[in-house]
């Protein structure tokens, strides 16, 4: 079966989230409007590409946007301690 494009638009606008749900590689944002995002890894910006940073709780801003499957995060940025350093 062939793949099928999806119908995808995104935002211009950046919003601020937290990620509530992480599982190898793909997750879930809960933005600042209350919706739930879906993300994949390969949006996480180069500052934040080793998923294994991340944990739940951690504030993020991303582009919001939608798929014919729903709500999605591109380009996402994770929060930068004081000192410009990446948590760990």
């Amino acid at each position: 079966m062939p793949n099928q494009s999806q119908n995808e638009v995104r935002e211009e606008r950046r919003m601020d989230g937290k990620i509530v749900r992480l599982n190898k590689g793909f997750g879930f944002i809960e933005g600042s409007d209350g919706r739930y995002y879906f993300f994949h890894c390969a949006e996480l910006s180069m500052f934040s590409k080793n998923i294994r940073f991340l944990v739940q709780g951690d504030k993020v801003t991303f582009q919001p946007g939608k798929t014919d499957d729903g709500p999605r995060a591109y380009a996402i940025e994770t929060e930068f301690l004081a000192n410009g350093s990446l948590k760990t």
